[in-house]
């Protein structure tokens, strides 16, 4: 199967599909939803309702999201509550 538009040179041809082996398994990650900030607070939520902790139970990447998304989160806080009026 050919990919139709992308050459974008003068010359040459439009270049080939490869099989789906052919490309790293990364690749077909990236078309998946991540979890949102509200999706991560429902599930600290859930697990301080079991008396469990959300550091122990998280994994060291969804960890890491949480703490990212929380930290912009509060950052555009900050910056909307700042901002002239």
């Amino acid at each position: 199967t050919k990919v139709v538009g992308l050459n974008y040179l003068k010359t040459g041809s439009d270049p080939e599909l490869g099989s789906d082996d052919a490309y790293p398994a990364w690749l077909w990650t990236l078309s998946e939803a991540k979890e949102s900030l509200g999706g991560y607070e429902r599930r600290i939520a859930a697990l301080k309702a079991e008396g469990l902790d959300w550091r122990a139970e998280f994994s060291e990447e969804d960890a890491k999201r949480y703490r990212k998304l929380e930290r912009t989160h509060r950052i555009r806080e900050n910056n909307a509550s700042r901002a002239k009026k």
